[in-house]
């Protein structure tokens, strides 16, 4: 299994909502993700922007 963060744990790191980060996945500001294998995205570390 893939290991990453969660859209939960990005969108909260961010200051944004789930929903916004699927539409920046849509507008192709963020890349899509990969999805672990019960379909749930999987972002990489950076994807959050916190460092």
């Amino acid at each position: 299994m893939s290991t990453g963060l969660r859209s939960g744990q990005v969108a909260e790191a961010a200051g944004v909502n789930i929903q916004t980060l699927r539409y920046y996945e849509r507008r192709g500001l963020l890349a899509e993700p990969e999805r672990s294998n019960g379909g749930h995205r999987l972002y990489s570390e950076d994807a959050s922007g916190a460092r």
